[in-house]
């Protein structure tokens, strides 16, 4: 096989390597362009980098949140020229329970260019216990939109396949995931179904295989228009609700304890019960969506005399109890539905039930505010 440079693609500066004073920026090292795909009409090239530049935070490991970026080239001329730049967010994998010291790398392997503008994105996560040499590998398949992201903002995605879920369906000498590091359309079927292709790379290791799964599209994905708005991610989370956690805390913390039972009116819960409110409905809720045992001890007594202590002690245990659940919260807790006692939404996901969870939070926090005002207390500056 021989083959020759048909030419280059122009980079933006912010994806070179460089070193300035120990300060490092550009793609980190073997995490590069992974990702390359032309779009079907042939107008547009997409490039992506397989995880988060120096510069924009921290590798994608075991860490709470990974961004990497995608490239749209556009054809002018005969040669294609950078013309916009994405944000990918990527589901970085926690760290499997039982794993002691480990190393853990996710990654966005490679994607393929649909039409209506969206990609078919293919993300890689692997995790090793250093000590017992156990190791879990998850793939999963997204579709991100594109058509209607804005110029260096998050892309929303949603997720059409986890392997996971398929790969007890495959013959027993197939059952084992693999480096699967590319992504193509396959041939078209008799009844004119479209095809994907994907392959493993086996690193020249005998302990390793090229596998090609070949799977049949049932439904075309959609444009990039019907994606839904991007939700707070479960890796965004703990940053999300720590914030949550000081502003709510610093809202109860500003009403005087004489005015703790205070109600503006007869049909509104006093002040001490709107915390206490918060408290237990986010605090079951993550506790549903988590499989845990139950939430936290909500029975605990409150001194009606001088509640302001002991609500202050429960709201801080229950933001607590939530941000460890969220820990534990993975891909098909966050896809499956759950029962829940909604005007008329007796069903959502466990994802659309957190985020709802974040409002109903800060729906009552705001409430909480204007009882502050009644009283004539300042309410604590906005934070986010």
């Amino acid at each position: 096989m021989q083959g020759r440079m048909k030419g280059q693609l122009p980079l933006p500066d912010k994806f070179l390597v460089r070193d300035v004073g120990g300060v490092r920026s550009g793609v980190r090292a073997n995490n590069g362009f992974e990702a390359l795909s032309l779009s079907p009409d042939g107008t547009r090239l997409y490039a992506g980098a397989e995880g988060a530049l120096e510069q924009d935070g921290p590798g994608c490991s075991f860490t709470p949140a990974c961004t990497a970026r995608i490239i749209e080239y556009t054809l002018h001329d005969g040669a294609f020229q950078p013309a916009r730049e994405f944000l990918y967010p990527i589901n970085v994998m926690p760290r499997p329970a039982g794993f002691g010291e480990s190393t853990g790398l996710t990654g966005l392997s490679d994607f393929l260019a649909l039409d209506g503008g969206s990609l078919l994105t293919m993300e890689r996560s692997f995790a090793l216990d250093t000590a017992t040499k156990q190791s879990v590998l998850r793939i999963q398949l997204f579709q991100a939109g594109l058509a209607g992201a804005a110029d260096s903002k998050p892309v929303a995605k949603r997720l059409v396949l986890d392997l996971d879920t398929i790969i007890g369906r495959l013959e027993p000498a197939w059952r084992r995931l693999d480096n699967m590091e590319g992504i193509c359309f396959g041939p078209r079927l008799k009844d004119g179904s479209r095809t994907v292709i994907l392959v493993s790379d086996d690193n020249y290791a005998e302990t390793q295989r090229t596998v090609f799964l070949l799977f049949k599209l049932e439904a075309e994905p959609g444009s990039a228009a019907a994606l839904p708005a991007p939700e707070p991610r479960s890796e965004d989370w703990p940053a999300l609700w720590q914030v949550s956690k000081e502003f709510t805390l610093a809202v109860a913390a500003a009403m005087p304890e004489e005015h703790y039972l205070y109600a503006p009116a007869p049909e509104e819960m006093p002040f001490a019960g709107l915390m206490l409110h918060i408290a237990r409905a986010q605090a079951i809720r993550f506790a549903q969506v988590a499989g845990a045992a139950g939430p936290f001890d909500e029975r605990k007594p409150i001194d009606k005399a001088k509640p302001k202590a002991g609500v202050l002690a429960l709201l801080a245990e229950s933001f607590d109890f939530c941000m460890g659940l969220s820990a534990q919260l993975t891909p098909e807790r966050l896809e499956k539905t759950y029962k829940v006692d909604w005007f008329e939404r007796p069903e959502v996901t466990g994802s659309l039930l957190l985020t709802a969870m974040f409002v109903h939070t800060a729906h009552h926090r705001g409430q909480a505010e204007v009882y502050l005002r009644a009283k004539g207390v300042k309410p604590p500056a906005y934070r986010f």
